[in-house]
């Protein structure tokens, strides 16, 4: 029987990469004969797993630890935690005959793992996200390098796996699981919209500062001069969202953007755009956007950061520059725009990775060997 159980604690909750992998997994898995059992705090994937009749029970497990006053009341809070959590761990394990854990937040990855491991539960640490200051700087790091002895840690690409053996993680600890797509839900060859008459650079993204939304428009605004009827589409939301405005009312640009704010269904937008940018100047752990725009046919310019490298081969199937630099942006969307040619012959090889390297089913038949693996 294969039962999983799903945790997830986390210091706020929102939709993002990592929760749609998560869901994606479930998905795939559920059809396949898995079962799921989710426990935690995460208000997002409570509400996608209640639409998806995942049983699921709601606890509060104190202030993930990953900011500094987290950290310190981490020691206070840390006994009745887990206390609350082996009671639950041992329920599952008894009652629902759970055998596997899928560990998501931090808080969880700290408290259960060597209990766990004496339960006979194999744990999985699946890491989304790349590892800064919230753990490279966070004197639980230790803690977690421990515990990590006690599980397999899923990374979602070369990058991340590298960072966390710098933390201690073993290499021999840690699976690389590429993040993938369902190619259905991109139809090749690409049908741009017909009717628009502007060229449109589009991005995807939470409104954040490591995001490096100012950046493309700081390079909009260099390239307009060429380009009159160049648009820009941003496809998400977040904190910095009203700076953003202002600062492109200040560029002059606020007729030239629209800020199309959160889209669950992201890829609809795709059709819309001549060129995607992802001017992140934070590392990215992987960047399923990015992928998503290279299966739609959409030629790609991001940076080089994290793991995107590792899906762009610069100049063969996408554009890279280097973080925080406008002016290199400019100069990609330029070089694109008069040269149409290259946008088939990028379209074409994005495409042709995606199908090799990033399929949906090939990252499932990866998820489900490890899954089948001996502890």
């Amino acid at each position: 029987m294969n039962n999983i159980l799903i945790t997830k604690f986390p210091l706020s909750s929102r939709y993002g990469g990592g929760e749609k992998h998560t869901l994606e997994v479930v998905e795939a898995l559920s059809r396949r004969g898995y079962n799921f059992f989710s426990l935690g705090s995460c208000r997002v994937l409570r509400d996608e797993f209640r639409r998806r009749r995942v049983p699921l029970h709601y606890l509060w497990a104190g202030i993930e630890p990953v900011t500094p006053a987290a950290v310190v009341l981490f020691p206070v809070t840390a006994l009745p935690v887990f206390f609350l959590l082996v009671i639950a761990l041992v329920y599952y394990r008894l009652i629902k005959k759970v055998k596997t854990l899928y560990c998501l937040s931090l808080t969880e990855k700290l408290l259960l793992p060597l209990v766990a491991r004496l339960l006979g539960t194999r744990i999985y640490f699946v890491e989304h996200r790349m590892v800064d200051r919230w753990l490279t700087k966070n004197p639980l790091r230790f803690l977690y390098a421990f515990q990590s002895r006690f599980a397999t840690t899923i990374a979602v690409s070369q990058a991340l796996a590298q960072q966390l053996t710098t933390i201690g993680v073993s290499e021999k600890r840690i699976r690389v699981v590429y993040v993938g797509i369902d190619l259905q839900q991109f139809p090749w060859p690409r049908r741009r919209e017909e009717h628009q008459t502007s060229f449109i650079v589009g991005t995807v993204a939470g409104l954040e500062p490591g995001k490096g939304i100012a950046y493309l428009l700081k390079a909009i605004l260099e390239v307009r001069e060429h380009i009159p009827n160049i648009r820009v589409l941003v496809i998400g939301t977040g904190p910095e969202r009203k700076k953003l405005v202002w600062l492109a009312s200040q560029l002059g640009l606020r007729e030239a953007v629209q800020w199309v704010g959160f889209q669950r269904e992201a890829q609809r937008w795709y059709n819309h755009f001549d060129v995607f940018v992802l001017p992140s100047i934070k590392a990215e752990s992987f960047g399923i956007v990015v992928i998503e725009a290279m299966a739609a046919g959409v030629p790609v310019i991001a940076t080089r950061l994290g793991g995107v490298p590792e899906i762009i081969q610069d100049g063969v199937n996408g554009l890279l520059v280097p973080p925080g630099d406008a002016h290199a942006i400019a100069e990609k969307i330029l070089s694109l725009y008069y040269h149409r040619e290259r946008i088939a012959a990028l379209a074409g090889a994005a495409r042709k990775s995606v199908e090799e390297r990033f399929r949906h089913d090939t990252m499932i038949r990866h998820m489900i060997k490890l899954f089948d693996e001996r502890a």
